[in-house]
């Protein structure tokens, strides 16, 4: 997501997932083998500083749900995040919010006490509950974010010099991350969320990736200024995708943690 800037405070950790205002509700997804899978609201979702989207994982296909709605007067959004459950955690430069993705309506949380933050996630695990939600910043840090007061804890820093690019995507078994610094484009790389630090998968070839979504072996990334790119998750490499004509500045993105790893 797009840079965030305020000013720390004390952290503390938790998990967060209490979000009045979020929905749970579920989608039916036939794989390839025929089996049926209930999965939280099937999509990937990205947006700009005002509106959010959704994606279609399988046509790529983009379309709007509405601007975001403030509670009050006007904000920008900076990135987003979903839990196991489909929840959807957004921050701006000043501020926590809960949003209906169906509506795209904000509810606010409180205050965001952050640094230069530009990536957002909830950390996968395999019981689905008490996730942590995280945030990598401009020095790439990592941090453990409460979204019900607004503090964090440093975890640890992506190492070799690497500064977050612009997102972090964590589904089962993998976290991912686009980070800069130190090839002329973004390198996708794996992050370990215990320590922080991050291991070079490969150089993407686009530069400012600002949002990351996830489905079935496959990043999508969503550019400043670039369009929409899927990313190859043994190589980095990224591929225009076919259906985006990249008018879209986009600052951010995410998926549900519980997206399908596995192609069926």
């Amino acid at each position: 997501g797009l840079s965030a800037c305020s000013t720390a405070r004390n952290p503390s950790n938790h998990a967060g997932n209490d979000f009045s205002s979020a929905t749970n509700d579920l989608s039916t997804v036939v794989t390839g083998d025929g089996s049926v899978v209930v999965t939280p609201f099937a999509f990937v979702y990205a947006h700009t500083d005002l509106m959010l989207y959704t994606v279609d994982p399988d046509t790529l296909a983009i379309a709007p749900i509405s601007n975001f709605g403030w509670p009050s007067g006007s904000d920008t959004m900076t990135d987003i995040a979903l839990d196991h459950s489909g929840n959807m955690i957004g921050i701006s430069y000043g501020s926590i919010y809960s949003i209906d993705k169906t509506t795209a309506k904000c509810t606010f949380l409180s205050s965001f006490a952050g640094g230069s933050f530009n990536g957002l996630s909830f950390i996968a695990n395999s019981s689905g509950s008490n996730e942590q939600l995280v945030g990598a910043d401009l020095n790439g840090d990592l941090y453990a974010i409460n979204p019900m007061t607004g503090m964090q804890t440093l975890i640890g820093n992506y190492g070799n010099g690497w500064t977050s690019s612009g997102d972090l995507v964590s589904v089962e078994g993998a976290t991912y991350a686009t980070v800069a610094g130190t090839e002329p484009t973004d390198v996708l790389v794996k992050v370990d969320t215990a320590t922080g630090k991050a291991t070079q998968i490969g150089i993407t070839g686009y530069s400012s990736i600002w949002g990351l979504g996830y489905w079935k072996q496959k990043v999508f990334g969503f550019t400043e200024s670039d369009g929409m790119v899927t990313i190859d998750v043994t190589t980095g490499k990224a591929t225009p995708a076919p259906s985006q004509s990249g008018s879209i500045s986009w600052y951010g993105a995410g998926v549900t943690t519980a997206a399908p790893v596995t192609i069926n």
